[in-house]
């Protein structure tokens, strides 16, 4: 590993970020709050929210530079920990998920757009999909630094969220309880967390792990709480249709849905691709971003969100 490759944590900081601020992490308090008929029980978050570091933080320390880690994204190193087939398998496993996250965050923050500019319901994913794509291309620097502004916009939706529709009480009590939703915060995590190598590659330090992780954990764990609150406020689980039907700030929300998805898309086009390229290494790398963003745009089409 050539000393170029030396990060610290600013470098490497946006994926994770994005995947603790994207409203996905909204839809899942809410559906939480939902299954409870009310506030979130502490412990299940507590416990969720625990296990949810030891897995990024155990995963991503196989990317630190050696002797910390391996050094290496997932595909580089799998060969040390798996035989042939059990790679091949992990690898296509891998490339459904991301197509999966894809259509999902694409989708998501495609309606928004859509409903913001008044188009078709299929041209906001379209137009959403053609640009993550876009910046898949474009030098990893710059894609970092586009992950980290467009989480600004994640905040301003939840702090929009907290300010404009405060819930009648509390969105989490005291409480024991809440394994389930213990593990949909694993589940919310998990697939990033297998594939957090490709995210922590280089860094030289153990406590550039940490900032990574920490900067994922406490936002989505915030998220979670925010989009909790928002239920107990209207009911609804479907932060585009709630944002949609509003005016004046509810407009400026979608926009703020449609780019704060950006960044967790961003994380599915270049561990997608990667993955990819386990299955078929002779792909290269900007033709497997390709595949997976149109595999991700037909479903993101398809409103996959909603399921």
């Amino acid at each position: 590993m050539s000393e170029a490759l030396e990060r610290r944590w600013p470098a490497a900081v946006g994926a994770w970020l994005g995947i603790g601020t994207a409203p996905a992490t909204l839809v899942l308090g809410a559906a939480m709050a939902a299954r409870h008929g009310g506030a979130v029980p502490l412990a299940g978050l507590l416990v969720g929210g625990v296990l949810m570091a030891a897995l990024l933080w155990g995963q991503g320390r196989i990317g630190l530079r050696r002797p910390l880690g391996d050094g290496g994204t997932l595909t580089a190193v799998l060969p040390a920990y798996l035989g042939d087939t059990s790679r091949l398998l992990l690898a296509a496993v891998l490339t459904v998920s991301m197509v999966g996250w894809n259509g999902f965050n694409v989708g998501l923050g495609g309606a928004s757009l859509a409903a913001l500019t008044h188009l078709p319901g299929w041209a906001g994913p379209v137009l959403l999909e053609v640009a993550v794509l876009a910046v898949s291309w474009a030098p990893a620097r710059l894609g970092n630094r586009v992950a980290v502004f467009t989480t600004l916009s994640a905040v301003v939706l939840v702090v929009w969220c907290l300010t404009v529709l405060p819930p009648p009480g509390a969105p989490v009590r005291v409480a024991a309880g809440g394994l389930a939703d213990a593990a949909a915060l694993i589940g919310y995590a998990a697939v990033f967390a297998l594939r957090a190598p490709d995210f922590s590659v280089g860094l030289a330090r153990r406590r550039d792990l940490a900032w990574c992780v920490g900067l994922l954990l406490g936002p989505a764990l915030l998220g979670v709480l925010a989009g909790a609150g928002l239920w107990l406020r209207t009911g609804s689980a479907d932060v585009v249709a709630l944002l949609a039907t509003g005016s004046g700030l509810a407009a400026y929300a979608n926009l703020f849905v449609a780019v704060a998805v950006f960044a967790a898309a961003l994380t599915t086009t270049y561990s997608g691709a990667l993955a990819l390229r386990g299955l078929a290494p002779r792909v290269p790398a900007w033709a497997a971003m390709l595949v997976i963003a149109v595999l991700g745009g037909l479903l993101a089409v398809a409103r996959f969100d909603r399921l």
